[in-house]
């Protein structure tokens, strides 16, 4: 079972396996806000601080938009000079707020502030922070966009490099209050139509069944 369509076919290029894709499935939080008015110049970064997430571009995007709050969640997996580097730069702007440790609870609510996450990730599987900020019907800015789903449905913005991220920037704090809510309610629709338990799991199981099924037949 792969993630994504690229994943599945990497292992038949490379190991001559047969995968099927199945989506990441997560149950919505339990109450969405929906009245609850989201700060588009507030912008949530989740990660690690690792070479492979280019912390450095959050970090670029942030000193040449002052006007904007960053927010960066999670640390280091163990010492290394990358991550010393990027908390002393993290410490010298003073737009950009550090949490290296946060509870699943306080988690949620830097999703329902925040205007939209950004992923500068250089390449991932499915990750599961985008499922998580569009059930609070957040978009998403990123650099990897898993079988081409957030250009393709519209959830955010996919960028390949730096001004692109500053363009996405752009659009989303100039958007109308109409257009954003619109882009919300898109992302949560798609959310809940793709990634809940209830409409993702059955076809998982009939995959399954199948695959369980010809076995006992060969």
């Amino acid at each position: 079972v792969a993630q994504t369509q690229r994943q599945a076919d990497l292992l038949a290029e490379n190991f001559g396996v047969q995968a099927f894709t199945s989506v990441n499935v997560m149950r919505p939080p339990a109450c969405v806000d929906s009245q609850r008015t989201k700060q588009r110049s507030r912008l949530l970064w989740v990660g690690r601080l690792d070479p492979a997430k280019r912390v450095e571009w959050v970090l670029e995007l942030a000193k040449e938009n002052a006007e904007l709050d960053f927010v960066l969640v999670g640390n280091a997996n163990r010492s290394s000079n990358y991550a010393s580097r990027m908390r002393a730069r993290i410490e010298s702007l003073a737009n950009v707020v550090h949490l290296p440790n946060m509870s699943k609870d306080s988690l949620q609510a830097e999703y329902q502030a925040a205007g939209a996450l950004l992923s500068t990730s250089l390449v991932e599987g499915f990750p599961n922070v985008y499922i998580e900020a569009w059930l609070q019907k957040l978009p998403v800015i990123c650099s990897y966009d898993p079988d081409q789903v957030v250009q393709k449905h519209q959830l955010g913005w996919a960028c390949t490099d730096i001004p692109d991220f500053q363009r996405a920037l752009s659009e989303l704090v100039s958007q109308s209050g109409a257009e954003y809510r619109a882009l919300q309610e898109r992302i949560y629709e798609y959310a809940l139509r793709v990634h809940s338990p209830e409409q993702a799991l059955p076809s998982l199981e009939a995959r399954l069944v199948a695959l369980m099924n010809q076995a006992q037949q060969a």
